[in-house]
């Protein structure tokens, strides 16, 4: 995926100039740099021009994604901008008259789902719209439950999170981008064992990213996530510590490394049923999105030492 990080970067750059978007987060340079390798497609033999449109989606989706969850942070938008995008999903769908958006989110999401239904017509191209429809629907919720717990903290729990917010990360939205342009039909049993691979990854980079976003989190956004619903239930942290003031969340610096070690070996174990699922696909070569899988995984901090358990290494 390395070769085309040039010619994505000219496309963000110009999507971000055309639409006006302030996307303050990183450059483009620096944010296609850090997301590339995922955009990875599930089995090798695309065509490179339909690769190159399935790739430009996929950035769409992710500077949604990002500006989404930047709203839902630091602005008083987030419910708007949840709202309108889901709107914005029925109605396109439905081919129904649109009104010009009021959020930027609403504006990508827009751009997205007309590029989506653009993309050439392939034997998988059906069922990848009713897929993306479903997963779409799925990732807004997680966000709005996102919002909901940042304004409301003490009613964040672990389960709901794992239920809700691990779609904010949900990749299976790249299954479907991909499925939408690759030539070959396939039967529905092995997109199912896909989406079910693709799920269990999910969890594992959910739970490997709030690792490494932890201090941000906490410290400065007072957001939730895996680490401190985990130290929550467990009763090592107060239900109202997202309240306090960062000197009085210092005082739990030493609970923090046992919860960390706790939500890696969580993940780990989302990581190697990922691993196991893809595996067992004999109809699709998958070793470059499993070592997609790994490296994603591994990469963020306190992940790297990751070994494959045992017999299970033979796979690869």
């Amino acid at each position: 995926m390395k070769k085309y990080v040039p010619d994505l970067v000219r496309y963000l750059e110009s999507y971000l100039s055309d639409r006006s978007i302030s996307f303050v987060r990183v450059d483009p340079q620096t944010f296609i740099s850090m997301i590339h390798m995922m955009f990875t497609p599930f089995s090798p033999g695309f065509n490179e021009k339909d690769l190159m449109r399935a790739m430009e989606q996929k950035i769409l989706y992710c500077l949604w994604n990002t500006v989404i969850d930047d709203t839902i942070e630091y602005t008083a938008e987030g419910s708007k901008a949840v709202t309108e995008t889901l709107a914005l999903l029925s109605q396109i769908t439905q081919g129904n008259i649109l009104h010009e958006p009021q959020t930027e989110a609403g504006l990508i999401m827009q751009d997205f789902i007309k590029g989506f239904q653009n993309l050439p017509s392939y034997p998988n191209s059906p069922l990848s719209r009713e897929l993306m429809f479903l997963d779409l629907v799925r990732i807004i919720n997680g966000f709005d439950y996102e919002r909901i717990i940042h304004e409301h903290s003490m009613m964040g729990t672990l389960s709901e999170y794992m239920e809700f917010s691990t779609a904010t990360i949900d990749l299976r939205i790249f299954l479907d981008i991909d499925l939408a342009v690759y030539s070959k039909p396939l039967q529905s049993s092995v997109i199912g064992d896909l989406r079910q691979a693709y799920h269990w990854f999910d969890l594992a980079i959910k739970l490997s990213s709030d690792i490494a976003t932890f201090h941000r989190e906490f410290m400065i956004e007072a957001s939730h996530n895996a680490v401190i619903l985990q130290g929550q239930q467990d009763g090592s942290l107060p239900r109202d510590i997202l309240e306090a003031g960062n000197e009085y969340k210092i005082q739990f610096d030493t609970m923090i490394p046992p919860l960390m070690n706790q939500i890696r070996k969580k993940g780990r174990k989302y990581l190697i049923r990922a691993l196991d699922h893809l595996g067992e696909i004999n109809e699709l070569d998958t070793t470059e999105i499993a070592s997609v899988f790994k490296k994603s995984f591994e990469k963020y901090p306190g992940m790297r030492t990751f070994s494959y358990p045992g017999d299970r290494k033979k796979k690869e």
